[in-house]
């Protein structure tokens, strides 16, 4: 609500207007009219000029409301866009900060990109290694299905030897050999035991299986292991000294004290695949007169040590083989011939001609050689066979093969023969027993 005062003076501004407006172009203010003494044609005149005046001010009154109402709303608005100024002043701010952590993070970004592409690449070539490194383990991979295959197989027969060597009885409760063990009832199968036929304690292989058990082993002759027994080998055949291991007693040449401190009445020779595994092809025992296995080797040339045959299997044995096949009783250091073709234990009954010596421990030709000097064929297994025209050195038949195994040679004088004559495929060793 406006004052009366103030709409007062609204009105006496525009009565002076009025005044001023007729006031006469010489500039002399008019007089005013006099109420009192007037005309009432005057008074009408200042009635109607004062509403008209009146008329103006209300309008213009309500025109100064209208902006009065303009200048609030205006002012609101201004305080709002004062308001939004200072928000978006705050946003500004803000927005600032945000671009400036953006531009950080932009570099950052800019530097990481650099070094994600440089781990890329060292990744791509780390990758192309990796694929090169799992084609190389695929591969092994293969191979070692393969190795293990073979591993487990050969975990099988250690395991299987590993049995075959663990004594069978303790040294504490030990017999003379293995036919006393079977006396005893202490037997438990073929193996290594502990016996004590003398002196001394030590292990010795028992079977206690073949022709009524109770074999103490005393000899393996391996045809194939490297090491040569033949004829002058003296330390395998006389000496009184263990040879080889009894760790290896299937698998190598090997000899026994048994084969000198154990006196008996029986001797066996088994014909055998090699190895602790290895399975018996056949047999045949003997009864003999009372005497060690190293004394058969004391005696003169061609001496018959046994005296009847008291068991055997020979049916899957080879036919040309020299020791159980062919011939009756053994013999030790037999002579063939008079060029002194030689053999440390054979059999009888081999008359055939010049050039041979079936049996175990071989030398070819003494007489011309001397003792103990190998200078033609010798060998540790040959075979019983045809020495006619030397067919010892072809190959057309069987009976054309001299011996099994590597072990020996020819000397100095075989020349080509060796060579030409070729091997016999087949390998078996010798275990020879006593009980």
């Amino acid at each position: 609500m406006r004052n009366t005062s103030y709409r007062f003076h609204i009105l006496a501004a525009l009565v002076a207007g009025v005044l001023v407006s007729h006031t006469s172009h010489s500039g002399q203010v008019p007089v005013l009219p006099d109420f009192n003494e007037g005309t009432p044609a005057k008074a009408a005149d200042v009635n109607g000029h004062f509403n008209a005046i009146t008329k103006e001010v209300n309008t213009n009154d309500t025109r100064l409301g209208t902006v009065e109402s303009s200048s609030a709303d205006h002012e609101t608005r201004i305080k709002a866009v004062e308001n939004t100024n200072d928000t978006q002043t705050v946003n500004l701010n803000a927005l600032g900060t945000t671009v400036t952590g953006n531009t950080m993070s932009i570099n950052t970004l800019n530097t990481t990109t650099s070094g994600h592409t440089t781990s890329i690449n060292s990744l791509n070539t780390t990758t192309s290694n990796h694929t090169t490194s799992i084609n190389t383990l695929n591969s092994t991979t293969g191979n070692n299905t393969t190795s293990i295959g073979t591993i487990n197989t050969n975990l099988a027969a250690l395991q299987a030897a590993t049995v075959a060597f663990l004594p069978l009885n303790s040294s504490s409760s030990m017999r003379a050999d293995c036919k006393a063990i079977l006396g005893a009832n202490e037997s438990k199968g073929n193996g290594l035991y502990y016996i004590h036929p003398g002196t001394t304690t030590y292990l010795a292989h028992c079977d206690m299986t073949t022709q009524g058990g109770g074999w103490t082993l005393v000899m393996n002759v391996h045809p194939s292991d490297g090491s040569s027994v033949s004829f002058t080998n003296t330390k395998f055949w006389m000496d009184q000294s263990e040879y080889g291991e009894i760790g290896a007693h299937f698998s190598n040449d090997y000899k026994s004290p048994a084969a000198w401190e154990i006196a008996s009445t029986n001797i066996m020779v088994e014909v055998a695949k090699p190895g602790i595994n290895g399975s018996i092809i056949g047999y045949k025992a003997w009864d003999m007169s009372i005497r060690s296995f190293d004394s058969f080797f004391d005696v003169a040339q061609n001496t018959t040590l046994t005296s009847s045959v008291i068991g055997s299997n020979v049916t899957n044995v080879y036919a040309y083989e020299p020791i159980i096949k062919n011939g009756t009783n053994l013999q030790a250091n037999r002579n063939i011939n008079l060029n002194g073709d030689r053999v440390r234990l054979g059999v009888d009954g081999y008359t055939t001609g010049d050039d041979n010596q079936p049996g175990l421990g071989t030398q070819m030709n003494e007489t011309s050689c001397g003792v103990g000097i190998n200078c033609f064929r010798y060998r540790d297994v040959e075979l019983w066979v045809d020495s006619t025209s030397n067919l010892w050195c072809t190959r057309p038949v069987p009976s054309s093969y001299a011996f099994i195994g590597r072990d020996g040679g020819c000397g100095d004088q075989c020349g080509g023969c060796d060579a030409a004559k070729g091997t016999f495929s087949e390998i078996w060793t010798y275990r020879i027993y006593i009980r």
